[in-house]
């Protein structure tokens, strides 16, 4: 079963959004993902994310918020809803 955990870092001070997430990563079970809500694109995360063995997409609307999905590289019931919820 496929689930989305939602993590609001906005305003936090660097590094504690990337420290965050990284720690929530780590938890996620098989098919689940996570949504990452930032106020400013996390460059210096991605590289982070990739040497663990996640990928990710990142939403960046007009507005001042980043959305990024993030899940497992090989899972791909995850990785399925995450191009469901983000075309």
């Amino acid at each position: 079963m496929t689930e989305k955990r939602t993590l609001d870092v906005r305003g936090l001070a660097c590094p504690e959004p990337a420290e965050v997430v990284l720690e929530a990563v780590d938890t996620l079970a098989a098919g689940h993902y996570l949504e990452v809500i930032h106020d400013q694109e996390p460059k210096l995360l991605y590289p982070h994310l990739q040497k663990r063995g996640f990928s990710f997409l990142t939403q960046k609307d007009d507005g001042p918020v980043i959305r990024v999905l993030i899940w497992r590289e090989q899972d791909s019931e995850a990785r399925d809803a995450v191009v469901r919820e983000f075309p």
